[in-house]
């Protein structure tokens, strides 16, 4: 009895000593010699309490070192290496914790991205990051603008589990069985002016959110704004989502104000601190409503005239897959001495680049009497953008 204590106070101080190196030393060898000195003792120490132990800490490195192209496996040796010590619960202390890192390994995830704004009645696409599933449900509920500020609220408040579904959908997700995350993309169904919960849920749950769920706020509007700034002043463009042409008339209210963009679609909003405070505009049009933030941050203007112009680019969605067709729309807008104003009848160019910095496309575009320019390209169909 006494030798099997002194060969345990062994064990524990090689284990010690093997997290304090661990821990402090920093050399690119380190977690292989680290993973392989945990190997051989969880082995040679066959039984032993610290045999456990030392298996749950090689557990834990395999999760933190697993890679899909590098160590593919190392998730499945750390599940089953907590089985084992989970089996032998009587022979160690370390089953606790071996059943709460086997429980996240094998923990469901799901998470979605989505575009803020799509065009009414046109099918949208969500980027997907899912763990551990192979199918998810998606449910989309329609909600006023003032019900999509409060999504948390509403949804700890039990408002979902009683609210009408605007549509539902189920989808099958590629099966994946090593416990990575992957991504995915899904085309969600077209919808009508207004603003949604999209809700994407697998199917190990009791009821709505029990289970993994990921959610995203969605805006089906025709309104695309631009925006300019200058000393003094900020300056929205409102335009058709579709036709590109300027809206008259749209409302923009904010601190208790109301604006109207003129027949070119722009409004100017003044700025009225120097803190660079945060403020919410919110856009009206035929019942069609968008908001947006800007600083509120006000500039002694300079009374020599001084003239800058700038482009903004704005793309037909934010998601994209390889091969598709992306359209875009530009505008030039002109800042002469705190007037804002757009710029027509000239050419301007504009280059696609590849990840790599590699220019792919290069155009040279006419502005039209709003000041505006579109144009159209094909995605490559491998490589990132």
């Amino acid at each position: 009895e006494i030798k099997k204590n002194d060969a345990y106070s062994l064990q524990r101080s090689v284990l010690r000593r093997l997290q304090i190196a661990d821990s402090n030393i920093y050399v690119n060898e380190k977690r292989t010699i680290y993973l392989s000195t945990l190997e051989k003792l969880s082995v040679a120490w066959n039984n032993s309490p610290f045999a456990y132990r030392a298996k749950f800490l090689l557990a834990g490195l395999y999760t933190s070192l697993a890679d899909k192209k590098t160590s593919p496996d190392y998730l499945h040796k750390a599940v089953a290496l907590c089985d084992d010590i989970i089996a032998n619960t009587e022979r160690n202390d370390a089953s606790p914790e071996a059943a709460n890192l086997k429980n996240g390994i094998m923990a469901t995830g799901l998470q979605i991205t989505a575009e803020n704004t799509v065009i009414p009645g046109r099918p949208g696409l969500a980027r997907i990051a899912f763990r551990n599933t192979d199918a998810m449900t998606v449910k989309i509920y329609k909600v006023s603008y003032s019900q999509s500020q409060s999504f948390e609220k509403l949804r700890d408040e039990g408002y979902f589990k009683n609210a009408q579904v605007y549509v539902e959908k189920a989808y099958p997700l590629p099966v994946k069985k090593d416990f990575f995350e992957y991504t995915t993309e899904v085309v969600l169904p077209p919808l009508e002016m207004g603003y949604y919960v999209i809700a994407a849920f697998t199917n190990d749950g009791a009821g709505i959110f029990d289970g993994a769920y990921a959610s995203a706020i969605v805006n089906a509007t025709d309104v695309l704004l631009t925006k300019q700034e200058s000393n003094t002043t900020i300056t929205y463009q409102a335009s058709d989502r579709k036709t590109g042409k300027p809206m008259k008339n749209v409302k923009a209210e904010i601190d208790g104000k109301t604006f109207k963009t003129d027949k070119r679609g722009m409004v100017s909003i003044p700025m009225t601190t120097t803190t660079g405070k945060s403020k919410k505009v919110l856009f009206i049009h035929q019942g069609d409503t968008l908001d947006t933030t800007y600083r509120d941050r006000y500039y002694s203007s300079n009374k020599d005239e001084h003239v800058t112009a700038t482009a903004q680019i704005y793309l037909d969605r934010a998601i994209y897959r390889p091969g598709q067709q992306v359209f875009f729309k530009g505008i030039v807008v002109q800042d002469k001495s705190g007037t804002l104003s757009t710029v027509d009848n000239i050419h301007v160019s504009v280059t696609v680049s590849d990840a790599n910095d590699k220019d792919i496309y290069t155009f040279r575009l006419p502005t039209n009497e709003f000041g505006s320019f579109t144009g159209d390209f094909m995605l490559p169909a491998t490589g990132k953008t």
